[in-house]
Formats: structure tokens, sequence, C-alpha cells
């Protein structure tokens, strides 16, 4: 939702842009742990542990910002997170589309 509200209000809508921006970048890494837990105690460990990294790499892009200041803007972080986040949209879309394709099909008789 933090993503779309991006969209909805964009750098025109001065200080909603840059808290729901925030939102965002919070709520990516933090959610990101939640779903390695569960896939964690699911025995899933391979995908909790892909799930893990890209928490530390979408959380560690900030942190490195804050403490360091790498970059002159905000646009490498947002695309270090952002990137993090699309790799488990893809790896989890390509899961599911492949347990699609493995359930047997029934006959549409």
């Amino acid at each position: 939702m933090a993503l779309a509200a991006i969209g909805v209000f964009n750098e025109n809508f001065a200080p909603t842009h840059y808290i729901v921006s925030v939102m965002l970048f919070v709520f990516l890494p933090i959610s990101l742990v939640v779903f390695a837990v569960t896939f964690w105690r699911e025995g899933k460990c391979r995908l909790s542990g892909l799930t893990f990294a890209l928490a530390l790499i979408a959380a560690f892009a900030w942190i490195l910002e804050f403490t360091l200041h790498y970059a002159s803007n905000v646009a490498i972080p947002e695309l270090v997170s952002g990137l993090a986040g699309a790799v488990w949209v893809w790896v989890i879309g390509y899961l599911m589309i492949k347990e699609t394709d493995q359930k047997p099909k029934e006959n549409a008789m």
C-alpha cells in the first residue's frame, strides 16, 4: 500500500510523499524478515535464507546511507531497496507459477 501511495502522492504532495516513502522503505525490510521467519517455520530454508538476505540488503542500503552518506541523494538507496523487493516478488511469482504448473489438471468434460 505504501508503494501505491508513493504513486498517488508524488513529489508535488510535499510532506505526504516523504511520509509514505519512509513507510515503504521501513516496512519493506521488516516485512521481509517476517516472511523469512514464516518460511523458516514451514521448512522452506532456502527461501527463508533468500528472503532474509534481501531484507538485509534493503535495510543496509539505508543504514549505510545514514551512517556513511555514500550518495548525494536518496536515489541509490531507493534503487537498492526497490531492487531487493522486486527480486523477492519475482522469485515468489516464479515459485507460484511453478507450483500451479505442477498441480494435476482436471478433465474439463
